[in-house]
């Protein structure tokens, strides 16, 4: 697969990257399915919403850190260059172990089943990492 898909021409060219195009319809793919399912186990198709954008906003910033924590290699050594997540730096295991805790507050807010949530959102998270996966090739 190609790393950049397209190029938007919008001043020197605005990127268009496979992975990110592959992420951005996983996510999607995946809150459309767990928002099917979250009504048919009693959870407002609101709240599944919530707790989806929840989930990626907590797993990008958990993502960043673990791979700050961890792999980073500085050449600026500046804020710019910690946030640029555009330039690659994110891994999955920091973005979950901040996105559970983050959507278990909400759910508990809520007085949701933690259970049933994670029951809800099993298959959806499973359907988004499949469409990462191809955005890898």
């Amino acid at each position: 697969m190609l790393r950049i898909i397209y190029t938007i021409p919008i001043g020197d060219g605005l990127p268009i990257f496979g992975y990110g195009l592959f992420l951005m319809v996983g996510f999607a793919a995946g809150l459309m399915l767990a928002s099917r399912r979250a009504e048919k186990a009693g959870i407002s198709r609101d709240a599944a919403l919530d707790i989806g954008l929840i989930a990626v906003l907590a797993g990008v910033l958990g993502a960043r850190a673990a791979f700050l924590a961890f792999d980073y290699e500085p050449q600026e050594n500046s804020l710019a260059e910690w946030l640029a997540v555009w330039q690659g730096g994110l891994t999955f295991q920091g973005g979950l172990l901040l996105a559970m805790p983050a959507v278990y507050l909400y759910v508990r807010k809520k007085r949701l089943s933690f259970a049933t949530v994670l029951d809800v959102f099993a298959p959806a998270i499973a359907l988004g990492v499949g469409f990462g996966r191809l955005g890898c090739l």
